[in-house]
């Protein structure tokens, strides 16, 4: 009987992190290397393979038949107005990921659409995989790092979208389980709206590059409750926020494609335009322990051409600041990764934000001032950006810290020095053997002058700037269904001026006093279930099933 208690013990625990879980941005990673994700994702270097599948069904058959217009989407060469899948991922990541692949003939399904309503995406997956491999498809070449998980699945499918829907409207989800076809496990996996990706508008086809950014491993950053009062978003300036504009420096950074440089002090720094290369820097505040999930502020420089194209960015070029807040909780499947603590849309502090929501653009001569740099809890930071100088292909900025503010740098340990004064980052490559990709970090990490090397490391796109330069001071977006869980950084007891991407160690970030508050409801609820009476109860015939 005691067993029984436990049991029960068991699912009520399960329920309470169901019920926890959606309030946290629902990524699972680890921080390892340079890059953050890890989890059943498409890979975020090298060569993905996308297998994308048009489906339609008796009740909602193909008007065309034809594939040749998915192909254009998903893997055409640039020629249209409108960038393609594998167009966009390219330059996004500055070429460290080629996606590419095979749009299959169209499979009609074998039911009428109701019937997947009602069974889900899994048995409508399971049926389309299991077809593919009957036309001869080996699911295996969809594998291209060979780690024994598809790269990447998407499905199109006909009929009228439904926002109202989990099934029938543009999403995607990841099955943490071991869910395998083929011999290769089914990872992650984005469903589009043919309608959408041919007929819609600019926002709507784009949904296949929203949906791609959740492949790879990247929350929504749209507000999908904003009757909750806490408005978040990213001012639909970001490809996950309403489906336009590039992925932002903070995006790429746990995608492994921007090493930003990190300013603790005093200093100007030169920003090229991240819409080209990749360039951003962080501004910590005091006390920073060198772990990039948590508070801080980030900067880009982005220029109105590339992927950032079709957003309402100044002609010329602008900066823009983000506030970043992401902690992760220890609300987890293992103990090796963690989920956000916040999103973009049901917690009070949000993932990421402009830091200024009233200035969203700083051209030259204007600033972010002190009393915007404000931490989360309040606590004053000091921290002010002033635009110095826009040239087109690059900005020049000064970072100032008022004297509540200042970081403290006095212990910054040699090996920060000399790489700043070698012009090296302080990020390491993920192949630290690979000595071309060595050469490369540090040709592109030129420095331009000689400030304090304990104020600023340097990564690829990012130089201080001179001395001499110095002064005085359309429709709703997709409604993701997806999988759950981010993970942690790592700290290693280096001194806090240096940014740690350690290859090996994943730190605990402490969840805090909420944290501790539900772990104490929780012990509560499993000891009252051990020790209360046993009540007599009628016998059941039988349990609901929980929906989804």
């Amino acid at each position: 009987m005691k067993a029984k208690k436990l049991v029960q013990g068991g699912l009520v625990l399960l329920l309470f992190i169901t019920a926890v879980a959606p309030v946290c941005a629902r990524v699972t990673v680890t921080h390892t290397g340079d890059t953050f994700f890890d989890g059943p994702y498409m890979q975020t270097k090298g060569t993905a393979s996308l297998l994308v599948i048009p489906v339609d069904f008796p009740d909602e058959p193909s008007m065309t038949g034809s594939t040749s217009q998915l192909n254009e989407i998903f893997f055409g060469g640039g020629g249209s107005a409108l960038a393609s899948v594998a167009d966009y991922y390219s330059r996004s990541s500055y070429g460290e990921l080629a996606i590419t692949g095979q749009v299959q003939e169209w499979y009609r399904a074998k039911h009428d659409r109701s019937y997947y309503s009602k069974e889900g995406d899994q048995v409508f997956i399971e049926e389309i995989l299991e077809a593919m491999m009957a036309r001869g498809v080996d699911l295996s070449q969809y594998d291209s790092d060979g780690d024994g998980v598809l790269d990447g699945l998407c499905l199109v499918w006909t009929g009228q979208p439904k926002s109202d829907s989990s099934v029938w409207w543009p999403h995607s989800d990841t099955f943490y389980w071991n869910f395998q076809m083929g011999g290769v496990r089914i990872g992650s996996y984005s469903s589009l709206s043919f309608q959408h990706l041919t007929r819609g508008s600019a926002k709507q086809r784009n949904t296949a590059l929203h949906e791609t950014g959740h492949l790879l491993g990247l929350p929504d950053y749209y507000d999908r409750v904003p009757e909750s009062g806490n408005s978040g978003g990213c001012l639909s300036a970001d490809m996950m926020d309403q489906n336009q504009g590039d992925h932002n420096a903070f995006s790429k950074m746990l995608l492994g494609w921007v090493k930003p440089a990190v300013v603790t002090a005093d200093t100007q720094i030169t920003l090229r335009s991240i819409s080209r290369e990749a360039s951003a820097a962080v501004i910590v505040p005091r006390g920073w322990d060198g772990n990039y999930l948590s508070e801080y502020f980030m900067i880009e420089y982005v220029t109105p051409d590339g992927n950032h194209r079709d957003i309402s960015c100044p002609e010329g070029g602008a900066v823009r600041i983000w506030h970043i807040s992401a902690a992760t909780s220890k609300w987890t499947y293992d103990a090796t990764s963690g989920m956000f603590m916040n999103d973009n849309s049901e917690t009070k502090d949000k993932l990421i934000v402009i830091a200024d929501p009233a200035h969203s653009w700083y051209q030259e001569g204007e600033s972010l001032t002190a009393d915007k740099t404000c931490l989360n809890g309040g606590e004053t930071t000091g921290i002010a950006v002033q635009v110095q100088r826009i040239t087109g292909d690059e900005a020049v900025l000064s970072v100032t810290y008022g004297r509540d503010g200042a970081a403290s740098n006095q212990n910054s340990d040699s090996r920060q020095e000399n790489s700043a004064m070698a012009g090296e980052s302080s990020i390491p490559p993920r192949d630290s053997e690979d000595p071309q990709s060595q050469s490369r970090e540090t040709e592109s990490s030129e420095v331009q002058s000689e400030p304090p090397v304990d104020q600023v490391s340097t990564p690829e796109g990012a130089t201080p700037a001179s001395p001499a330069e110095e002064t005085s001071h359309e429709p709703s977006p997709p409604q993701d269904v997806e999988g759950e869980g981010v993970g942690q950084g790592s700290t290693d007891g280096r001194d806090s001026t240096e940014p740690v991407w350690d290859k090996s160690e994943n730190a605990e970030v402490e969840a805090g006093a909420a944290g501790a508050i539900l772990i104490t409801v929780v012990l509560v609820l499993l000891i009252w279930l051990i020790i209360r009476p046993k009540p007599k109860r009628k016998k059941r015939k039988g349990s609901k099933r929980h929906k989804r």
